[in-house]
């Protein structure tokens, strides 16, 4: 199994950090961005050990060193551009710069460096590494999660250029893997599926011609799913219940910071006293959170108080402090020489404790704070009628019946007792799964059910404009959606008839037979959705995806496909490339302090299935396994990935020994996308969340602008652009809501000397 973090980090030391091998003093320089990817792979003591001694950001105030090589890492950007050409010369002994992706002519133009700072230029390169590996098994292209409201709308050159810029990132993944030739599914009525897939194809295509590396040549083609995010807005607005997925719903987490998503919590120190501490979710060195944050609340906390217990009679210090020999009050009868054995056993082990008791101390409080935020809001209220909703069943197994089940749900929309945003998700849920555009939705949805939406809608007062604006949002979000399934549905009804509704419905109730075996033994009552990718994901495993459902289209045929202006990107000038090569604290009552949080986790009931997974279920692999013994799947969503879909990934990964790799253009969360939602009816929220704090060569064309702004009754001025801060510091990740429109001629991908030719010559007459 490779795995993404190893990978991103192998490329960063054999293609970057090799470059100031020897070297005695180097500085890698990255920008708001760039830091992202690096610090995702690589602590800062991990860098020291490359070679690396200090580590910059281009934005902030910086200390030069004359003497020492500089590796910059860059987004290439107009910005970075400019803020480059500020470097001097003298700032340092020798530059290497790479560009995580092409670099664009019109970003090329605005290097305008002096010769001697040329001079000093020992390389120039494009690295092809523009993604971030968040887990082991999952990417984010990082892309704003409001770039949803430039691929969903009106206007097709936001769209084109959206969807160029994800294409130019995904290549990066599969060129990184050293994917050449790859199988690609797509839903046959998506139409931008089948769009970004042309695009990712031509280009990988080209990628391998003028910078082509090792490749990497499986027994079984790799295969990359294209999704889309309306087609199953279930898993996104559904209430998940397992641990990730509450911390990031329920806890007032930061995400701001380049390291990961920091936690800000208090614990009790060897001695008792208060401190506080704050610690990052994303750790990888973090065994605790690894095994658990895929797992249901409850048994998180059960493995937790397992750990606690078991940390608390091996560790030699925290059986020290249990026992409390240390004290006065011990008998002078005591062996002072067994005691003085076992003070030295328990201070050999007193960094493990303070560590473990640090890490434990985060998880305790964290799954507190969940469980306070899930009584306080009283979800499992909302949660069990969540669950009927979307499963068509009732706990008991019963079919959901319309008719009566409307006055639970307005009773449940009319409750002021309930946050409004609980309500809104709920509503949202019946919303969706009851419109016209179910039958574009994944085949897998579980729910048959169609609600009298007109009727329920009555009953819910939204008192706030934001409440307001999501609910008319949804609307324009499905509409936009369902008009480029119609166009899909255009081009292709001509050469391809429609099953007919017999086939259609045996081939669900052949599909759900098959997924029923592969049930877990024990489902949570709250948790009785899963999400269609788990459907989807096992029928491609067994070999049962329809392909009339999910068509296949291999890189040969999607490099050499050309399609009409209204099914790809505007046309792109074509480039000649020249190169051929490429560049709280653990004491006597741990009983007491996780006694609330395990009494809580197991008033969840669990309702029993017969059969478990059958196929190699259990089985495991050495991490560092190959990629070519296995077979590799990557699931990407375009509009984002939530985490009860990377949670289905990771268990099928599992039970079936596959890699599946999955992403998409960033990672959803529920209050994102109500926010989102709400923008498809507030100009200014939308071009707040779009533009601010974006790089100036991403600065959308009036154009752009017009079609992001959703159509009116009364037309509104647009809000100014906002210019970028100029004081960035070097825990900022950089703002999320970048927007990077692209012109439309692509720039070539330059041999190193070809690229100094062209420095050179902008300066000749300077």
């Amino acid at each position: 199994m490779t795995h993404l973090k190893q990978l991103v980090r192998q490329r960063l030391e054999e293609e970057v950090f090799t470059l100031v091998k020897g070297s005695a003093c180097s500085v890698l320089i990255v920008d708001g961005y760039t830091i992202s990817i690096v610090s995702a792979v690589f602590r800062m003591s991990e860098l020291v050990s490359v070679g690396i001694s200090l580590v910059e950001q281009l934005e902030a105030e910086r200390t030069y060193l004359p003497t020492a090589d500089a590796v910059y890492i860059l987004n290439p950007s107009i910005r970075t551009a400019k803020l480059l050409k500020k470097e001097s010369n003298a700032n340092f002994k020798s530059f290497h710069i790479l560009f995580v992706r092409h670099l664009q002519d019109s970003v090329f133009q605005q290097f305008q460096l002096p010769g001697a700072f040329i001079n000093k230029v020992k390389t120039l390169k494009e690295l092809y590494l523009d993604f971030i590996a968040r887990e082991d098994m999952v990417f984010s292209l990082e892309r704003p999660s409001a770039s949803i409201l430039q691929i969903y709308n009106k206007g097709r050159e936001a769209r084109e250029e959206e969807i160029s810029l994800v294409a130019d990132r995904l290549v990066t993944l599969l060129y990184s893997f050293g994917f050449e030739e790859v199988q690609y599914r797509y839903p046959s009525s998506s139409f931008l599926s089948k769009k970004l897939i042309f695009e990712t194809s031509k280009r990988l295509k080209q990628l391998y011609e003028w910078a082509p590396k090792k490749k990497v040549i499986p027994p079984l083609e790799p295969t990359v799913f294209v999704l889309e995010r309306p087609s199953d807005l279930v898993s996104v607005l559904l209430h998940e219940f397992t641990y990730q997925s509450m911390c990031y719903d329920l806890a007032p987490l930061d995400r701001s910071s380049c390291n990961g998503s920091t936690f800000q919590y208090e614990y009790s120190d060897a001695v008792g006293n208060k401190k506080k501490g704050h610690g990052i979710l994303e750790d990888d060195n973090d065994p605790l959170w690894k095994k658990t944050r895929h797992q249901h609340i409850a048994d998180a906390i059960k493995e937790l108080d397992s750990e606690l217990r078991a940390f608390a009679s091996t560790n030699k210090a925290a059986q020290l402090q249990q026992s409390k020999c240390y004290q006065s009050s011990a008998s002078e009868s005591q062996d002072r020489s067994v005691m003085i054995k076992e003070l030295n056993a328990a201070l050999r082990s007193f960094p493990e404790y303070q560590e473990r008791l640090s890490r434990y101390a985060l998880h305790q409080e964290l799954m507190s704070t969940c469980m306070r935020e899930y009584q306080r809001r009283n979800l499992r209220k909302i949660a069990e009628v969540e669950q009927d909703i979307a499963t068509g069943k009732t706990i008991s197994g019963e079919k959901v019946k319309q008719r009566e089940y409307v006055t639970t749900l307005s009773s449940l929309l009319a409750d002021f007792s309930l946050e409004e945003r609980d309500r809104i998700r709920l509503l949202l849920l019946v919303k969706y799964l009851s419109s016209e555009f179910r039958r574009f939705l994944l085949p897998y949805q579980t729910n048959t059910s169609s609600f009298s939406i007109f009727e329920i809608e009555n009953f819910f007062k939204p008192y706030t404009t934001s409440s307001r604006n999501i609910i008319q949002g949804i609307d324009k979000l499905m509409n936009y959606w369902l008009s480029l399934q119609l166009e899909e549905r255009k081009e292709t009804s001509s050469s391809s008839k429609s099953k007919g509704w017999i086939k259609k419905k045996l081939e669900k109730r052949q599909a759900s037979k098959r997924y029923k075996r592969y049930i877990d033994g024990e489902v949570y009552e709250l948790s009785r959705y899963s999400p269609p990718l788990k459907r989807l994901l096992i029928d491609f495993i067994e070999g049962c995806l329809s392909l009339e459902g999910y068509p296949s289209i291999n890189s040969a045929q999607a490099s050499n496909s050309n399609l009409n202006e209204t099914q790809t990107a505007r046309p792109r000038a074509g480039s000649v490339r020249h190169r051929r090569g490429s560049s709280t604290g653990i004491n006597t009552r741990l009983e007491a302090s996780t006694g609330d949080l395990t009494k809580e986790a197991l008033s969840w009931s669990p309702k029993n299935y017969s059969q478990p997974f059958r196929i190699n279920a259990g089985s495991t692999k050495d991490v560092c396994e190959t990629l070519s013994q296995r077979k590799s799947i990557i699931v990407f969503f375009v509009g984002g990935v939530s985490f009860s879909e990377i949670r289905v990934a990771h268990e099928i990964s599992a039970k079936f020994d596959v890699d599946i790799y999955i992403g998409g253009t960033s990672l959803l969360v529920p209050e994102d996308f109500l926010n989102i939602i709400a923008a498809y009816e507030n100009d200014d929220l939308a071009m707040r969340l779009l533009y601010s704090g974006q790089e100036e060569n991403n600065v959308p064309n009036e154009t752009s602008k017009q079609e992001v702004a959703v159509d009116r009754a009364s037309k509104k001025e647009l809000p100014k652009e906002r210019t970028p801060d100029k004081k960035t510091t070097s825990e900022s990740r950089g703002n999320i809501f970048r927007s990077e429109s692209k012109p439309k001629e692509r720039s070539a991908l330059l041999d190193p000397s070809i690229m100094f030719d062209k420095f050179r010559s902008l300066f000749k007459d300077k």
